[in-house]
């Protein structure tokens, strides 16, 4: 008999939620809200789930560590926290 499998209840990176993290290299941080292609405005902080950034934390969790390139440039950055956006949802329901 095999081992049960630990389940994983940590929170996930979805679409709809304000994601904060931490530029490590720089000393800096950011803050997006994952949406939906036709929200997408990345001026505002609202990030298509799509997009090279959306989709490269999506389903990450909290303190989970991610690397992007910028401009041929390796960046590390640490998700810091994950909130869901409830002014975003309450939009997108009436709409």
């Amino acid at each position: 008999m095999s081992k049960p499998s630990r389940i994983d209840l940590k929170r996930r990176i979805n679409v709809g939620d304000r994601v904060k993290f931490f530029d490590k290299e720089r000393n800096r941080h950011y803050q997006v809200i994952i949406v939906c292609t036709k929200r997408n405005n990345p001026n505002d902080g609202l990030i298509s789930f799509y997009s090279y950034l959306g989709s490269s934390i999506l389903g990450l969790a909290e303190e989970d560590n991610f690397k992007l390139y910028v401009l041929g440039k390796e960046r590390q950055y640490e998700v810091t926290s994950i909130s869901s956006e409830k002014s975003l949802k309450t939009q997108i329901q009436f709409n």
